[in-house]
């Protein structure tokens, strides 16, 4: 009966410290990449990501987005994070980008497009 209990107890802390070690190393990104886009910013300029709206969004849900400017501390988190997640990428163009993102109580999107020095350029919008 102790050889089982010393079995079951040997299975137990080497599944669990396995589990604590890969939650450890894991890393989980907020930024979802969402395609390239360069076309359009060569096509629209600065307007593109009114572009990028309208051809992702029905005229409806379009009605639900506004512009959103959070406050300066909680931008430059945000900037923060966004730019650690983007050095596990290669950057090219015309990449946008996508993160989500709660503050104040609001859902926040963040468009992350890769302009030409490929120094990201981040526009916020609350879904309601």
């Amino acid at each position: 009966m102790k050889r089982i209990a010393l079995f079951l107890t040997v299975i137990l802390l080497t599944g669990s410290t396995n589990h604590i070690l890969h939650a450890e190393t894991t890393k989980v990104s907020t930024l979802q990449y969402a395609g390239s886009f360069g076309s359009l910013i060569q096509t629209y300029g600065e307007s593109v990501f009114d572009a990028i709206l309208e051809q992702s969004f029905d005229k409806k849900t379009l009605l639900k987005i506004e512009p959103f400017k959070p406050k300066k501390d909680i931008e430059n988190a945000i900037i923060d994070q966004i730019k650690n997640e983007l050095n596990d990428y290669n950057l090219s163009f015309g990449d946008l980008f996508i993160g989500k993102f709660i503050t104040d109580n609001k859902k926040i999107v963040a468009f992350v497009l890769i302009y030409g020095t490929l120094k990201p350029t981040i526009r916020y919008y609350h879904m309601k």
